[in-house]
């Protein structure tokens, strides 16, 4: 056998005042909210700022007063279908539901976004951050460019032997050549003349 949870009137009352505080704070298209309870349910139709009247959503109690099923109003089945709140689970808060049902009557689906809560507003310290190495930036080089730059090296140091090969061929062929006679070896020494005679005592 189910036991169902008896709907407090202080928990009607504390749901009410939610729900009109959530409709001043985020939906300035609200004039006023109508909260009608039946049984363990709350039906929440909407008066606009235009004078039109929009039914909203159903609330059901089940035994907390921060945790409630929600069911949609489907106009075009002027039924109430059972929901899941835009946080994926089948129970939440009212302001919640409120906001699930106002951006899709209101058109407005910011309503079932949430800003991200673990942004830190400093930037982070040693002690947050005990490892530093580990978030620097690498620079990696890119393979292709490395084979290329290698590339243009040897190629490069291939030209410069080959420039010297033939430039000391030129030479050699340009000087003359003499056998047979020898060598003055005063005139490859280097010192001068100049210098050895100064040298002599």
């Amino acid at each position: 056998m189910t036991v169902v949870a008896r709907y407090p009137d202080s928990t009607k009352t504390s749901l009410e005042q939610r729900l009109r505080a959530r409709a001043r704070d985020r939906w300035p298209q609200i004039a006023s909210l109508h909260i009608r309870h039946r049984g363990n349910f709350s039906y929440v139709d909407a008066t606009l700022t235009d004078g039109s009247t929009l039914k909203l959503c159903r609330l059901r109690y089940v035994g907390s007063a921060s945790q409630w099923q929600f069911a949609i109003y489907r106009a075009s089945h002027d039924d109430y279908d059972e929901s899941v709140f835009f946080t994926g689970l089948p129970v939440g808060t009212c302001q919640d539901a409120l906001d699930t049902a106002c951006g899709l009557y209101l058109n407005d689906p910011t309503a079932w976004t949430r800003p991200p809560t673990n942004l830190q507003a400093r930037p982070l310290s040693k002690a947050d951050n005990p490892n530093p190495r580990a978030t620097r930036v690498r620079h990696r080089s890119i393979p292709g460019c490395d084979l290329a730059m290698r590339i243009e090296s040897i190629l490069s140091l291939r030209a410069m032997r080959s420039c010297n090969s033939i430039s000391a061929g030129s030479a050699a062929a340009a000087a003359p050549v003499t056998r047979n006679q020898p060598m003055d070896t005063r005139a490859a020494s280097p010192v001068s003349a100049a210098a050895r005679t100064a040298a002599r005592p």
